[in-house]
């Protein structure tokens, strides 16, 4: 029996099953990749006035699985009408979405969406950087990173998604130097390159400098933890 067969089993034999029991059934199917079943239940409880931010993050996430940025946004607005509080996880869930589906605006505004109410947290940031990359806007991807290295927030997650942003370009951008600039500020931000920073700073370089970066990442302060 899989998980989500186990969590339905669970509801079909418990005696008034809890919202408890209702969250994991939700995220069960989400890992699935059962969406539908996930939204069939998340409205059952909405219809019974229990569903709580849990099962509606839950339910994000089933739909956060396969990009499905509409249905993401949607429930994003059904849980405000229920007047329930959005949490880091709603809006990093809701964003990630929206990256795969390869919708920048909507990332972005879900991302101002929560710096207002103050859950701007550095993976939320990750999620939008990335989604910029995902739909090359490498440009916002680099302000982005600008804004959360400033607040001195920034994570290899962080550098990581920057550079790829950077990578995407392409050779025509020119970018390279940006690039080297991020690597070279590594040190300062207390941000340590692992094995995906030097893949993706190589390839954000190019042929443009790929020696120096490599360079950086062998015999500079980039690979050493301070």
């Amino acid at each position: 029996m899989s998980p989500w067969q186990q969590a339905l089993w669970e509801l079909n034999t418990t005696p008034a099953p809890g919202a408890v029991v209702w969250n994991v059934a939700i995220t069960a199917c989400g890992r699935a990749k059962q969406w539908q079943r996930s939204l069939q239940w998340l409205h059952q409880l909405r219809a019974r006035n229990v569903a709580t931010a849990v099962s509606f993050n839950a339910a994000l996430g089933a739909c956060e699985a396969l990009g499905l940025w509409q249905k993401t946004v949607q429930l994003l607005s059904e849980l405000k009408e229920e007047r329930l509080q959005e949490s880091v996880v709603t809006y990093l869930t809701a964003i990630s979405a929206c990256g795969k589906g390869e919708e920048w605006q909507s990332a972005s505004h879900l991302l101002q969406e929560a710096v207002r109410k103050k859950v701007d947290t550095v993976e939320v940031y990750n999620a939008a950087i990335t989604a910029m990359h995902r739909s090359q806007q490498w440009e916002t991807a680099l302000y982005l990173f600008g804004q959360v290295n400033e607040q001195k927030l920034s994570d290899g997650i962080s550098i990581n998604a920057a550079l790829s942003a950077i990578a995407s370009a392409g050779m025509a951008s020119g970018m390279w130097q940006a690039a080297l600039h991020l690597i070279c500020g590594m040190p300062a931000s207390r941000l340590v390159a692992d094995l995906v920073t030097q893949n993706s700073g190589i390839n954000a370089v190019k042929s443009d400098a790929w020696e120096m970066a490599l360079h950086l990442f062998r015999h500079g302060d980039v690979t050493k933890q301070t």
